[in-house]
């Protein structure tokens, strides 16, 4: 088994060099082979991740955005590991030890074992954690434009997440699920595989990355004055019983708006006024770290 190890060097505030040190320190004791590979523009991820195939683990060091490209690059025959450096590292909540140090994590994970996890995909592109448009998709246009060592991306979400609210611009969907088709006059719309994004926001309480299953979350237009009651239970998961919610697990879905809008991918944004979504049931062989019990 190969090792390659794809590095952000702009995600998150330097932590990759923890990892850079450690690859050289214990590396040479092992049988296996390993390769660092760093990206130089947005993309490369992706383009580093397609020149490797069986008996490969591609381990994304970096943030969602990194595991993202990683993911739509890679083919599936090889496995995928996430070592979380990023500022936002929604997806690895979902995965064993996720407040273990990078050490413990790249020690664990190297070492660990492989899961058959779902994954979704949107009109061709794959997702690995979240897909969301409206005031999601709005508020991850403005945070991918901000790139501030002094305020972590939670903090920068929140805040463009405040702003978008007061500048609500609901989007009227069509959605077709299961033999149903509804209309609705959308604030925000959240499909999710993790449970997690933005930096906490727990829209999916209820999500599985192996059930064969993504989580639809659609929050309806509302006043402004409700807002304040809805986004702290929004936040926290607790929002499932609401009356503006309505909730589905899917196997698939199409959106379709009456405008153009902005798609959210794992926080890559495209535009689109339609979108089909799918979840592809066990496809990617995620290596996560070894669960140690106490």
């Amino acid at each position: 088994m190969k090792h390659i190890f794809i590095i952000n060097p702009t995600s998150g505030i330097g932590k990759y060099k923890n990892v850079e040190k450690w690859l050289h320190q214990n590396f040479s004791s092992r049988d296996d082979d390993f390769e660092i590979h760093y990206t130089d523009y947005p993309g490369h991820a992706k383009l580093i991740a397609s020149r490797y195939g069986k008996n490969h683990i591609l381990y994304s060091v970096g943030g969602d955005g990194t595991a993202h490209e990683v993911l739509n690059g890679m083919n599936l025959d090889s496995e995928l590991a996430i070592i979380p450096v990023g500022t936002g590292n929604d997806f690895y909540r979902m995965l064993p030890e996720s407040d273990a140090t990078i050490e413990e994590i790249l020690e664990n994970t190297i070492n660990g074992e492989t899961r058959h996890v779902d994954i979704g995909e949107a009109n061709g592109h794959r997702f690995l954690n979240c897909l969301n448009f409206g005031v999601d998709s709005e508020v991850n246009k403005s945070v991918n434009a901000v790139r501030h060592p002094m305020f972590p991306r939670k903090i920068i979400y929140l805040h463009f997440a405040i702003v978008k609210l007061l500048q609500k611009k609901p989007i009227n969907v069509t959605v077709e699920f299961d033999g149903n088709r509804i209309r609705k006059k959308v604030l925000l719309t959240s499909i999710m595989n993790g449970k997690w994004y933005g930096g906490g926001f727990k829209s999916a309480p209820e999500a599985s990355i192996d059930d064969g299953y993504l989580d639809m979350c659609i929050v309806e237009d509302i006043p402004l004055r409700k807002i304040p009651r809805l986004m702290p239970k929004y936040y926290k998961g607790t929002h499932l019983d609401l009356d503006p919610i309505t909730f589905k697990k899917i196997k698939k879905v199409r959106i379709t708006a009456d405008q153009e809008f902005a798609l959210g991918l794992d926080g890559e944004v495209l535009e689109t006024s339609q979108v089909d979504v799918r979840v592809l049931e066990h496809a990617l062989k995620l290596r996560t770290p070894v669960e140690h019990s106490e």
